[in-house]
C-alpha cells in the first residue's frame, strides 16, 4: 500500500487557495505518496482545480454546528458524526498528518486521528499543545509579533515542511466548465479588466459607488479595454444597478456571475484585476494576473497578501487596520475604506498592467496623506515581503529585512537540527542584497557603508548585553522561585529595553523584551523558562544579523 499523508485545512477557501503550494509541494517532493486534503464541506467545488491531490475529504461543520444548535437533533449526534469522520480517515493509516489550521477543532481532529508523524498543531486530552516545529510553534505565537516583521502564512507552511525551494504562489489547474463560462462571457479581441465589488465581509468592502467611479475613471483612459464585475449568484441583485449605470455613462461594463472555476478561467484571459476579496485575489495569483489588492478591514496583507512578484497592495493610513476578524468595526464610518480615492486606485492598477511600477511612486506621492502603496516582492528575497513603494533609506527599515532574514535561518536551523543543521546564511545574504538593492535603488556603496556600520555597532552591543543575562540566568538557576531575585532580574531586562528606546532599528529586540516583562501573571518556573528560551533566541539571531551585516558590507561596496 502506498504511503499516504493527510493535510488538515479547515477554514474558508481563500484559505484552501492559500495551500496549494504546500499541497503541490508535498506531489513532488513524495512522488510516491498519495496525497489528501480534509476541507470544509461548502467549499468542496474547489476540488476540480486542484490537480495534485488524490483524494479531497469533505468536514461538514455546519451540519455539525445545526446538529449543536437545533432542538430536534439527538443529542449525541454530532459527536456520532465527528467519531464517524474520525474512523474513516483512520481507515487510511495516515503515515503524517500536518494540519495548517491553527484552531482548537482542526487541533483535536489531528491528536485524534491516529498516525506515527503530526506536524502543526495537535491539542491532548489534556488541552496542552503539540507542534512538532519551530515554525508552527511561531505561528501559534504570530499574532503577539510586531506586525511588521511576521512572516507570510504560506512561507510558514513551506518552511515548515522543508518545503522552501518548492513552488510558493497559489497553483491550480483550469477545468473544462470554466473554460466553457470564460468563453461565453468575453468578447473577442477585447482587453479586459476584471473587478470584484463585494467581499464575505462588509469590513472589507471598499464600497459600490467607488467601484463604479474607480471603472468610470479607469474607461475613460482605456477605452479598449471592457470591465467586468465579478459576483457570485447571490450578489446578481446588488450589481446589476451598478452595471447598468455604467453602461449608461458610455462604461463598457457587463456582469459576470459565474461558478469558481469560471472565475479562474477568467482570471487565466484576464488583463488585470481590483479586489478586496482574499478568495479571488489567491485565484488571481495561481493565474498570474496583474494584481491591484485593496486591504481593508480585517485583511491582513502582511499574512495573507497576494503572493504573486509586482503585486500591489493599497492600505489607507488608519491606525484601527487591519482590525479584528471577529468583531464589527468599532467606529462610525468606514474610515479604511473612505480613505481611498477611487482615481487613486484606477492609476495604480493601469500602471500595474502597463508594468510601470516606477510610476507607482508618483501615484503613491500624490495621496501619501490617505493611503500607502506597497508592491510584493517574491523572487529575489526566498520569502513573501512587500515595502512601500515610497519606504525612506533609513536604519529601522533596513533592520526589519535584516531580522527577517536572521529569524528564518535561526527558525531553519532549528527545523533541521536532527539533519545536521542548514547553514544557508551565505546564500541568504546573496538573496538579502537582491531584496535590499529592489527596495533601496537610490542607495549609494556609501550609504550602506555608513547604515551597516552603525547596525552592526548596534547588533553588538545588543549581542554584548544578551550574554551578560546570560551569566546571570545561571546564577538564578535554582532560585528563581525567589520572588526578589527573579524581580531584580527582571528591573535589568527593563532598564536595558529603556536604554534600546531612542533606536528604532532595535524595535524587534524591544518587542521581545516586552513579552517577558510584561509576563508577571505567570507561574516562576514558566517564567523563568519563557526568560531563558527568548534570551538564548534573541542571541542566536543577533549573532546570525551581525554576520549578515559583514556579508552585506562586502556585497554593497559595489553598484549592483
Amino acid at each position: 500500500m502506498k504511503p499516504k499523508i493527510l493535510v488538515l485545512c479547515l477554514l474558508r477557501l481563500g484559505d484552501i487557495v492559500l495551500a496549494t503550494p504546500v499541497l503541490r509541494g508535498l506531489r513532488e517532493k513524495h512522488p510516491g505518496t498519495e496525497i489528501h486534503v480534509l476541507i470544509n464541506g461548502q467549499f468542496a467545488q474547489i476540488r476540480e482545480l486542484i490537480p495534485y491531490v488524490d483524494k479531497v475529504h469533505v468536514f461538514e461543520r455546519d451540519e455539525l454546528q445545526r446538529g449543536l444548535g437545533e432542538a430536534k437533533r439527538g443529542l449525541f449526534e454530532p459527536y456520532e458524526r465527528l467519531r464517524a469522520l474520525v474512523a474513516r480517515l483512520e481507515s487510511e493509516r495516515y503515515g503524517r498528518i500536518v494540519n495548517l489550521t491553527q484552531n482548537r477543532l482542526s487541533g483535536y481532529l489531528a491528536q485524534s486521528i491516529q498516525g506515527p508523524e503530526k506536524i502543526g498543531l495537535a491539542l491532548g486530552a489534556d488541552g496542552m499543545a503539540a507542534f512538532n516545529s519551530p515554525w508552527f510553534r511561531y505561528l501559534n505565537a504570530q499574532a503577539d509579533e510586531d506586525g511588521e516583521r511576521v512572516f507570510h502564512y504560506t512561507d510558514v507552511f513551506r518552511f515548515a515542511l522543508g518545503l522552501q525551494d518548492g513552488p510558493r504562489r497559489p497553483s491550480l489547474q483550469e477545468s473544462e466548465a470554466g473554460r466553457a463560462e470564460a468563453d461565453a462571457l468575453l468578447r473577442p479581441g477585447r482587453k479586459c479588466l476584471l473587478v470584484q465589488p463585494l467581499t464575505s465581509d462588509v469590513k472589507k468592502d471598499w464600497g459600490l459607488d467607488r467601484f463604479a467611479e474607480m471603472a468610470r475613471l479607469f474607461a475613460a483612459g482605456h477605452p479598449e479595454f471592457e470591465i467586468l464585475l465579478l459576483g457570485a449568484p447571490a450578489e446578481r441583485a446588488r450589481l446589476e444597478p451598478v452595471a447598468a449605470a455604467l453602461s449608461a455613462q458610455g462604461v463598457r461594463a457587463r456582469l459576470a456571475i459565474c461558478s469558481l472555476a469560471g472565475v479562474y478561467s477568467l482570471l487565466l484571459r484576464a488583463h488585470g484585476l481590483v479586489t478586496g476579496d482574499t478568495s479571488i485575489k489567491h485565484l488571481a495569483c495561481a493565474a498570474g494576473v496583474p494584481l491591484v489588492e485593496l486591504s481593508l478591514g480585517s485583511s491582513d496583507y502582511r499574512r495573507t497578501g497576494a503572493y504573486l512578484q509586482n503585486s500591489v497592495i493599497i492600505q489607507a493610513r488608519e491606525l484601527c487596520a487591519p482590525c479584528p476578524h471577529s468583531k464589527a468595526c468599532h467606529r462610525d464610518r468606514h474610515a479604511c475604506a473612505e480613505r481611498i480615492p477611487p482615481a487613486a486606485v484606477a492609476m495604480a492598477i493601469s500602471e500595474t498592467i502597463a508594468g510601470n511600477r516606477h510610476q507607482l511612486r508618483v501615484i503613491a506621492e500624490e495621496f501619501a496623506d490617505d493611503l500607502e502603496i506597497l508592491r510584493v516582492e517574491v523572487e529575489e528575497s526566498g520569502f513573501w515581503a512587500a515595502h512601500s513603494v515610497l519606504e525612506p533609506f533609513t536604519e529601522a527599515g533596513v533592520a526589519r529585512w535584516l531580522w527577517m532574514s536572521g529569524r528564518k535561518i535561526h527558525l531553519e536551523e532549528e527545523r533541521a537540527k536532527p539533519l545536521g543543521g542548514w547553514g544557508e546564511l551565505g546564500t541568504e545574504a546573496v538573496r538579502l542584497e537582491h531584496l535590499l538593492r529592489r527596495v533601496y535603488p537610490s542607495a549609494t556603496p556609501a550609504d550602506w557603508a555608513h547604515l551597516l556600520d552603525a547596525l552592526e555597532r548596534q547588533a553588538a552591543m545588543v549581542e554584548a548585553r544578551l550574554g551578560g543575562f546570560e551569566a546571570g540566568l545561571k546564577s538564578l538557576y535554582g532560585s528563581y522561585e525567589d520572588p526578589e531575585r527573579l524581580r531584580a532580574f527582571v528591573k535589568t531586562l527593563i532598564a536595558f529595553r529603556e536604554k534600546l528606546k531612542p533606536a528604532p532599528a532595535l524595535a524587534a529586540p524591544r518587542s521581545s523584551l516586552d513579552r517577558l516583562i510584561d509576563d508577571g501573571l505567570a507561574p516562576p518556573f514558566v517564567r523563568f523558562r519563557r526568560i531563558v528560551d527568548a534570551i538564548q533566541e534573541l542571541r542566536a539571531t543577533t549573532d546570525i544579523e551581525i554576520r549578515l551585516i559583514r556579508s552585506l558590507r562586502d556585497r554593497m561596496e559595489t553598484v549592483a
